[in-house]
């Protein structure tokens, strides 16, 4: 192999294992923002929940105002917290 064929094959590799995912992501994030927009809809992500200050007010709020809400729990999280993360699918109040 040639130094131009490596070259080649490394800027290819590049491209697709970080080019295409940062495009992707670029892309989905304005049609989210978009169909947000448009629905008048909020849309909030954070990480490492669920904790327990954050994740039942967030909980209270939804709620309150009838707000359709996704948990994405992180199974490493919720040990200890094991009542937060069952008030979060509606298994207990």
């Amino acid at each position: 192999m040639t130094l131009m064929t490596i070259a080649v094959v490394a800027a290819c590799l590049f491209f697709f294992y970080v080019g295409v995912p940062w495009v992707y992501a670029r892309w989905a994030r304005t049609v989210l923002a978009r169909k947000a927009s448009k629905r008048r809809a909020l849309v909030l992500t954070f990480d490492d929940g669920p904790g327990s200050r954050l994740t039942p007010a967030i909980l209270n709020l939804s709620g309150q105002s009838q707000a359709k809400a996704t948990f994405f729990l992180p199974g490493s999280n919720i040990a200890g917290r094991e009542a937060i993360g069952a008030a979060e699918y509606g298994l207990i109040d």
